[in-house]
């Protein structure tokens, strides 16, 4: 796909795992790539592509600490779909739940272990301006 950046995930069930991220998520190309042997991993090597889809990834060091120096990692994938309602239909299909963040987007673990957050709206782009409604507050125009 043009433009988009393509995502690899490992997993141990690939057909199981192609047919949730294609017909349930609605992501539009999934492919089976490769078998994976490495040390302390087997599996199969599995690539999804869709401008819906994008990977936060973020990480929090406290420099002063010699040892330890992590304090918190974080990763997970963010669907922006198209039609969220018809997602978290197919999700509660497959009898997954999705937890609602204080954000308003839909948060759980998919059957490869993988966090997902699903929400509404395109990248970059703020919906709702907490200022709005402080009185003297005058929000800046993007």
């Amino acid at each position: 796909m043009v433009g988009v950046t393509p995502v690899g995930i490992v997993t141990s069930k690939p057909e199981e795992s192609r047919q949730f991220y294609g017909r349930t998520m609605g992501i539009e190309r999934v492919q089976v790539l490769r078998r994976l042997f490495m040390e302390g991993m087997e599996g199969v090597v599995m690539r999804l592509e869709s401008p819906q889809l994008e990977l936060l990834e973020t990480e929090t060091k406290v420099l002063e600490r010699s040892v330890n120096q992590t304090i918190r990692r974080e990763f997970r994938m963010i669907l922006r779909p198209r039609d969220i309602g018809g997602v978290l239909h197919r999700l509660a299909q497959e009898g997954i739940t999705p937890q609602t963040s204080p954000y308003g987007s839909f948060i759980f673990d998919d059957l490869n272990g993988i966090s997902w957050e699903i929400k509404s709206g395109l990248s970059g782009i703020v919906y709702d301006n907490p200022l709005a409604d402080i009185p003297g507050i005058t929000p800046r125009a993007s």
